[in-house]
């Protein structure tokens, strides 16, 4: 497992990249967007200390479903794929067919919270104002650019 450091506005992953694996929150903020039909880009949770990113896709071995932008400078561990993988072939069949389950639940819930532009109230949530929100989309829009 390897740290890796994120200054602040940089991308960690976008909705449509291919997972490397999932990273646990060191330090720092990490905010998590859903881009929906249209213009919609909602502010869906925001990762803090000990919190796991990446965890659905990195189970699932398919894509983000989620962008990843760190607030503040953040410290991640990594998690590689392989790792996850290697932990999930020795499961039995029924764990694998569980996580699948729960992971599914969630994307439909975060799929359901972007269409209906419902944001998690949790108490740690960055509040944003739709500057910023726009801010953050003109930050992705430049990532997949380059």
């Amino acid at each position: 497992m390897k740290t890796k450091i994120l200054t602040r506005n940089k991308v960690l992953f976008d909705q449509t990249d291919f997972p490397d694996g999932l990273y646990i929150v060191k330090s720092g903020k990490i905010l998590l967007f859903k881009e929906g039909e249209g213009s919609t880009f909602l502010h869906v949770d925001t990762a803090g200390v000990k919190d796991i990113v990446g965890e659905i896709s990195a189970l699932q071995n398919k894509d983000r479903g989620l962008v990843a932008i760190a607030y503040s400078e953040s410290e991640l561990v990594h998690v590689p794929i392989q790792d996850i993988q290697s932990v999930l072939t020795k499961c039995p069949e029924w764990i694998n067919d569980i996580i699948n389950t729960l992971c599914g639940r969630l994307n439909s819930l975060i799929d359901l919270m972007s269409e209906h532009r419902i944001h998690n109230d949790q108490k740690y949530l960055v509040e944003l104002s739709e500057e910023e929100i726009l801010r953050y989309r003109k930050i992705i829009l430049d990532y997949r650019k380059e």
